[in-house]
């Protein structure tokens, strides 16, 4: 399995350090993908891989505000970036569902007052 490669085991333990800090990074900046990833943290997690989808969806969700030049995302997108590559390295699909999500709910306010009501 995946979750049981040395570059697996290798990022969870960076997602044991990274996402509290990236989580409150998010809660300034877009608390609607800061909930996102805190809803990913398992409550009862007892093995590192849990620790994956939570940091897949949080590197996603700073590279989508960094790129939309949102809040102070763009240090932690460079500073994380070859993580979030290893990560994609052995999880591609969730690294693509991530960024289509994050994607969604920062353009999703904007486009909901552009759109005229039915």
């Amino acid at each position: 399995m995946a979750r049981e490669t040395t570059s697996a085991k290798r990022v969870a333990a960076e997602a044991r350090l990274l996402l509290p800090t990236l989580t409150a990074v998010l809660r300034r900046a877009s608390p609607a993908l800061a909930d996102q990833v805190l809803a990913r943290i398992a409550d009862n997690a007892t093995k590192p891989w849990q620790r994956l989808p939570a940091l897949s969806m949080a590197l996603a969700a700073c590279a989508r505000l960094s790129a939309h030049d949102i809040g102070s995302c763009g240090v932690h997108e460079r500073a994380n970036r070859l993580l979030w590559a290893e990560l994609s390295s052995f999880a591609p699909s969730l690294t693509v569902v991530d960024l289509v999500l994050a994607e969604l709910l920062i353009i999703a306010p904007e486009a909901s007052r552009s759109c005229p009501p039915a």
